[in-house]
């Protein structure tokens, strides 16, 4: 968001835990502890929070501590100050036994993360106008772990093992930054991708975008490899067809994730290579 926020010139704060990088525009904020306003934006986006599921899980009193009491304390400061909070939520909300989920169908959350995320959907719907939530699916990143070991795997020629009994309907940072920085997104809002695939899909349809060897694919299953799934669900899409009536936003296709996720890792890969060596 900090990126496309800057390539639009507008003005803009952020946040962050890590303090003394010197910006004038950072603030610095930790949601595990009381956080202090000092000012009011037009519109905050509330990206941050527990997203390790398993972790969500095992601690669920700690995790429900920032992701569920600190996060809607900063949305009901904000909002009686005059902002409008847009918060990001997920898919995880519905426990993924119903295809195209519609906006309106009830969540049915299988895990804690889920039932965290649910319960902050109600209450940032409470403030009325100024309350967004934003449902996603999975978001593909070159920053994201497993992609940004894909991408480098493949591109030195080396196999990767993607499973072929997981399901995703992605969207990409690219196309997520863009649909928050650009619209006026109002009530509960879907977004996601056109097609439900594999991660072996996924994975193919990678090497193809990079020019590698689709035999640099091996599948396998998160069953063979004895890899415990917390949320495994049969459908991974959310029904866009509110979203793309009242705000024009397509679902994204797959081939665009792909190559908005390749396009990301070549520009950072650029911007790392541009880099003075340290001395």
């Amino acid at each position: 968001m900090v990126d496309r926020f800057k390539s639009m010139v507008v003005p803009f704060r952020y946040t962050t835990r890590r303090k003394g990088d010197g910006t004038s525009n950072q603030i610095c904020l930790d949601l595990a502890q009381s956080a202090s306003i000092e000012f009011v934006p037009a519109i905050a986006y509330i990206c941050a929070g527990v997203t390790d599921l398993w972790l969500c899980e095992r601690n669920p009193f700690d995790s429900r501590r920032i992701n569920v009491d600190a996060t809607l304390n900063l949305a009901t400061t904000l909002s009686a100050l005059g902002t409008r909070v847009v918060y990001l939520s997920s898919h995880a909300v519905f426990d993924g036994s119903v295809p195209y989920m519609p906006v309106s169908g009830p969540v049915n959350p299988s895990t804690q993360y889920g039932l965290q995320k649910a319960i902050v959907e109600q209450s940032i719907l409470a403030l009325g106008e100024r309350g967004t939530v934003i449902r996603l699916p999975k978001v593909v990143s070159s920053k994201v772990p497993l992609f940004a070991h894909w991408l480098s795997s493949l591109s030195r020629g080396q196999v990767i093992k993607p499973f072929s009994d997981l399901s995703l309907s992605p969207i990409s940072l690219s196309f997520l930054t863009k649909a928050l920085a650009q619209q006026h997104l109002t009530g509960i809002v879907h977004l996601s991708g056109a097609k439900q695939v594999t991660y072996e899909e996924f994975a193919l349809l990678l090497a193809k975008a990079l020019g590698v060897p689709t035999s640099l694919v091996e599948p396998t299953t998160a069953k063979e490899l004895n890899v415990p799934l917390l949320f495994a669900p049969r459908y991974t899409t959310l029904d866009t067809s509110d979203t793309t009536a009242i705000f024009g936003i397509e679902p994204q296709t797959i081939w665009d994730v792909v190559s908005d996720l390749v396009l990301e890792y070549s520009e950072s890969l650029a911007n790392t290579q541009s880099l003075p060596s340290a001395t």
